[in-house]
């Protein structure tokens, strides 16, 4: 696929084409997919006491995997995220109160996608930004994903674009792992994404998984390291370009890997990282000048109205520590899908 699309109606084929069978089941349904091959996965839609869809629960054989969660605040995320042995794999803050986590960065909630757009600060959404999901998402049981349209608004509700997100999940023994294909539309006039290291498609670790403790907020013992594809290490990962991001170590006394991977085929690859010693680890094509000290503006791109850019990444967590050639691995399994 390619990544900068004019026509953006051949990209919305390819994502849209097996949903078109569940647009018109009546509701919200408990949707299940089972193979003898894989562990039974369900993707539930669920209401609020209003009766009101605000989010679609992912479990494998019954287990709680994930939710998605779309009505709830500034944007959408996916939160809790738990890997193999129901270990937690993100920060629980700000959306619970957990002991030994710090409580900084109140936009950054477990998974989520956001960047500037337009200079408008789709990230923190301290303006008033908001991405709002105007309709529940479309569940594809069969193939255990979820189809999730977006419009991107200003402080006074005006849309500037739109995107549709797809979440795949998977597992097999010892691995869980979230596909992520984000396409950005030019749905409402020309677009300017701009350069700053604020972005892009992001998690925030289980703090346990951190590089750097922070007693003043609570975080006193950190059991995390960090390497990337360019044999890197540690904080020295942040801005540099890489096809993978390992973090590994413990969480809650348990060995654990949360890898995140950049598809061969998109724009920019190998993507530059913004990932901090703190935990947050977010792909982010477009800060050059932010992350990479290139000239003021060199990684911002410009959308036609009507163009669209689409990006893949793949989020795996394990139930052991990993090592490069794991990586490689599924770094390999990921580029053949």
């Amino acid at each position: 696929m390619n990544s900068l699309s004019p026509k953006p109606k051949p990209v919305f084929a390819l994502i849209l084409l097996p949903l078109v069978l569940f647009v018109g089941l009546p509701g919200p349904a408990h949707l299940v997919a089972q193979t003898p091959e894989s562990p039974a996965m369900a993707l539930v839609t669920e209401k609020d006491d209003s009766g009101t869809a605000v989010r679609v629960k992912v479990t494998i054989d019954q287990r709680h995997f994930t939710t998605l969660h779309f009505r709830d605040g500034e944007k959408p995320y996916l939160h809790p995220v738990l890997g193999p042995g129901q270990t937690r794999m993100t920060r629980d803050f700000p959306l619970a109160q957990t002991a030994g986590e710090a409580n900084d960065h109140p936009h950054h909630k477990s998974i989520w996608i956001g960047h500037q757009i337009n200079g408008i600060d789709f990230w923190t959404n301290r303006s008033g930004s908001k991405i709002a999901v105007p309709r529940p998402p479309q569940i594809d049981a069969k193939n255990n994903l979820m189809l999730v349209t977006s419009n991107w608004t200003d402080a006074k509700g005006n849309i500037t674009c739109s995107d549709t997100t797809t979440w795949k999940f998977g597992s097999s023994p010892g691995l869980r792992f979230i596909d992520c294909q984000w396409t950005l539309l030019a749905s409402h006039g020309p677009l300017t994404i701009d350069d700053t290291k604020e972005g892009t498609v992001a998690i925030r670790t289980h703090p346990d998984l951190r590089l750097k403790p922070d007693p003043k907020r609570g975080v006193d013992k950190v059991f995390g390291s960090a390497t990337n594809s360019k044999k890197i290490t540690g904080p020295k990962i942040w801005g540099q370009p890489a096809s993978w991001v390992l973090y590994s170590g413990t969480v809650e006394s348990k060995p654990t890997s949360l890898l995140i991977l950049d598809h061969p085929t998109n724009f920019r690859h190998p993507t530059t990282w913004h990932a901090r010693d703190y935990g947050l680890v977010a792909a982010n094509p477009f800060g050059l000048h932010a992350l990479q000290g290139m000239d003021k503006r060199a990684g911002e791109v410009k959308l036609a109205t009507g163009q669209s850019l689409t990006l893949r990444y793949r989020f795996c967590f394990f139930d052991a520590k990993i090592d490069t050639a794991r990586c490689e691995q599924e770094l390999k399994t990921f580029t053949n899908n």
